[in-house]
């Protein structure tokens, strides 16, 4: 593998890190209400989109090598959001503006 495509492995797995930790808030803020059996459900079947992604997204950049430094890239961008959206400001969508927007 060339030094050009490990570093756009690098970018990719970061950014996937990033992206899946905002998804990963959206899902959680979705099922929180339903019964423990579809809680199960939804995440399991959110984990497996989540994973067939990023092994598809790595099938394109770079023929589908996987490293651990790359799952350690994924883990660096997923931390790196969490942090950065606990101590930056960002409007909070509440519940009852969802609940008015489904309710239309």
């Amino acid at each position: 593998m060339t030094v050009e495509l490990q570093i756009l492995s690098f970018l990719a797995s970061f950014v996937f890190g990033f992206f899946f930790s905002i998804l990963s808030k959206i899902h959680f803020f979705f099922i929180k209400k339903l019964n423990i059996f579809w809680w199960y459900i939804y995440t399991f079947l959110f984990m497996s989109v989540i994973s067939l992604s990023y092994i598809y997204l790595l099938y394109i950049i770079n023929g589908g090598i996987l490293h651990f430094y790359f799952l350690v890239l994924v883990t660096i961008g997923f931390i790196l959001e969490r942090v950065l959206s606990n101590n930056v400001k960002f409007k909070r969508i509440k519940q009852r503006q969802v609940d008015k927007f489904f309710n239309k």
